[in-house]
C-alpha cells in the first residue's frame, strides 16, 4: 500500500505555521515566531523574499528578517529591536497543528483484471473488493472511493455501492456509457472502519439485466496526521485445494463426473457420455445447467491467486466458465482447438480471502459446457 502527502508550497506552509502559532507583527513591523528557528520572513526591494544561509532574508531592511538555523539562543526571530529573539509562543509539538495528509489505500486486487458482473435483474450477486489497513476513522476527515468501470450506462438502475454493509450509494451511470470505460468516484466519509473494509458493487434493476466491469478500486483518505499511517503487511495465506469429487452439485443429472480417465467433471447434454460418469447418475435433460460448489473451511487470512485446473477443449463455453469466489464472479477461458485439448490451469484472479469460502462453478444459466478438476487457493505475494 502506498500513501502520499499533500504538496504545499513553501510560502503557503510558512503562512499556515505563522497563523497556527498565533504570530503577529512586533513594534518594528516584523513577525515574532519562536519555534527553535528564526521565522522572520519579509520581502526584498523587489517584493520577493530571498532564501539566505538559513532561510528567507529581507534585503531591504524593512519589514523582514532572517529565517535562520535555530541556534540563536531561544530560537526567536532575528529582530534588531529584540536581540534576544523575543518570547513568542512555542511551536506546536504535533498535538494539534499537524497538516492533513492525502493517502491512498488500494484494494487487495487493485492490479488484477477488472471483474464482470453479468446477472439477471434483481440478482443478489455482487462484486466484492477488500481494502486493508485503513486507519482509525477518527483521523479521517474525508474519504473518497475511486474505481475504473465499463458499461455503466443505465442511470439509477445499475445497482449500489455498499461499504461495510451500509451506505447503499447508487452507482454513477450515464446513457452514453455503453461499452465506454470511465473513472468514477463517490464520497464514503463516515462509512469506513479501522483495518479491513469490504466494498460491494451490487446488481441493478434494469430489465435487461446487469452487465458491467469494475476494477482498480482504491480509497483516497484525508487523514489528520503529518504523514500517512502505514498499513500492516498483508498476512501470508495457506495453500488449499479441492478436487471435483469434493464438490456439491446441483442438477447432478447434467454433470459427468469422470472416473474412467482424466479426473474432472463437466456439464453435458448427450447420452453418449453416460458410461463416463462415476456413479451412473448422468441423465441429461439437454440444458447443461447446474452448479458445482467447493466449500473451503478456515482459510487463513491473506491475498490469494485462485487457480482452476480443468479439461480445456473445443466444446467448452465460448464465453468462459463463470467461477464465483466468495461472491465475486469472473470467467475462465476453457476453449481451445480440438488438437490442443487437455488439462490446463486457468487463473481466476487474485483476492483477499479469510474464513469459510465458497468457490462456485456457476453453469445455472449456461447452455454451454463447463469443466472443473481442481480448485486451488494459492497464497499470492
Amino acid at each position: 500500500m502506498m500513501g502520499r502527502g499533500h504538496s504545499w508550497g513553501t510560502m503557503a506552509a510558512l503562512a499556515l505555521l505563522w497563523g497556527a502559532a498565533g504570530c503577529g507583527p512586533d513594534t518594528a513591523g516584523r513577525g515574532n515566531f519562536s519555534a527553535g528557528f528564526s521565522a522572520d520572513v519579509g520581502a526584498d526591494d523587489d517584493g520577493v523574499g530571498t532564501l539566505g544561509d538559513g532561510g528567507f532574508e529581507d534585503e531591504s531592511g524593512e519589514g523582514g528578517g532572517t529565517f535562520g538555523d535555530g541556534d540563536d539562543g531561544d530560537g526567536g526571530a532575528d529582530d534588531d529591536s529584540d536581540p534576544d529573539g523575543g518570547d513568542g509562543p512555542a511551536a506546536d509539538d504535533g498535538g494539534g497543528g499537524a497538516l492533513d495528509s492525502l493517502c491512498d489505500y488500494p484494494s487487495t486486487d487493485f492490479d488484477g483484471p477488472r471483474k464482470l458482473l453479468d446477472v439477471e435483474a434483481g440478482s443478489d450477486a455482487m462484486l466484492t473488493f477488500s481494502v486493508q489497513g485503513v486507519p482509525d476513522p477518527s483521523l479521517i476527515t474525508q474519504a473518497m472511493l475511486h474505481w475504473e468501470a465499463e458499461d455503466l450506462d443505465h442511470p439509477g438502475q445499475e445497482g449500489d455501492i455498499v461499504v461495510n454493509g451500509g451506505g447503499n450509494i447508487p452507482l454513477p451511470a450515464a446513457g452514453g456509457n455503453d461499452n465506454v470505460e470511465t473513472t468514477e468516484s463517490v464520497d464514503v466519509t463516515g462509512l469506513l472502519i479501522e483495518g479491513s473494509n469490504r466494498i460491494d458493487f451490487t446488481a441493478g434493476t434494469f430489465s435487461g439485466g446487469t452487465y458491467y466491469f469494475i476494477g482498480a478500486v482504491t480509497l483516497e483518505l484525508e487523514v489528520a496526521a503529518a504523514a500517512c499511517p502505514e498499513p500492516p503487511p498483508l498476512p501470508t495465506g495457506s495453500y488449499q485445494e479441492m478436487g471435483y469429487l469434493d464438490a456439491t452439485y446441483t442438477n447432478r443429472h447434467n454433470w459427468v463426473l469422470r472416473c474412467d480417465g482424466p479426473p474432472y467433471s463437466y456439464t453435458g447434454s448427450s447420452l453418449e457420455h453416460v458410461d463416463e460418469d462415476c456413479d451412473g447418475l448422468f441423465a441429461p435433460d439437454g440444458s447443461r445447467t447446474g452448479t458445482a460448489t467447493f466449500a473451503f473451511s478456515n482459510v487463513a487470512p491473506g491475498n490469494y491467486r485462485v487457480e482452476i485446473e480443468s479439461f480445456h477443449s473445443a466444446s467448452r463455453n465460448p464465453s468462459g466458465a463463470l467461477f464465483v469466489v466468495d461472491g465475486i464472479g469472473n470467467r475462465v477461458d476453457q476453449l481451445v482447438d480440438a488438437a490442443d485439448a487437455g488439462f490446463e490451469t486457468g487463473v481466476w484472479g487474485e483476492t483477499f480471502l479469510s474464513g469459510d469460502i465458497d468457490v462456485v462453478l456457476d453453469s445455472a444459466d449456461s447452455s454451454a459446457s463447463d469443466s472443473v478438476g481442481i480448485v486451488k487457493l494459492v497464497p499470492a505475494p
